[in-house]
């Protein structure tokens, strides 16, 4: 009704036209070993009508460390738990990324190298 709520600082002001992309992805296998290929595929959300543009991937112990496909393919070079962070771009150029949650992989270690020995 033409009533200053009392919350904006001056005359006018604008909202985004549509939400930040959602970021999600997934990995196979889930229960990777140390020095396996492991594939990415990025399950992200955009809005608005927008399409994805570009990604961004950071990957703890990766090899390689960081990517800028959609899809990457990398191996983890230590066992552990490893952090793994997405950043997605659409076509508007609204970026998100989960780097204030990131993924955590559980990476196996390798069963050991063996041989049978007679005796």
């Amino acid at each position: 009704y033409s009533a200053d709520s009392g919350w904006v600082n001056g005359s006018s002001f604008t909202t985004e036209t549509h939400r930040y992309p959602t970021i999600s992805f997934s990995w196979d296998p889930t229960e990777p070993n140390q020095d396996e290929d492991v594939d990415f595929t990025d399950e992200s959300t955009v809005y608005g009508g927008a399409t994805k543009s570009s990604w961004a991937w950071t990957f703890e112990d990766g090899n390689p460390s960081s990517s800028t496909d959609q899809n990457p393919t990398i191996q983890f070079t230590n066992g552990g738990q490893k952090d793994v962070v997405l950043s997605v771009t659409d076509s508007s150029g609204f970026t998100c990324d989960n780097s204030a949650s990131p993924e955590v992989i559980d990476i196996e270690f390798p069963i050991p190298d063996w041989r049978e020995v007679l005796p």
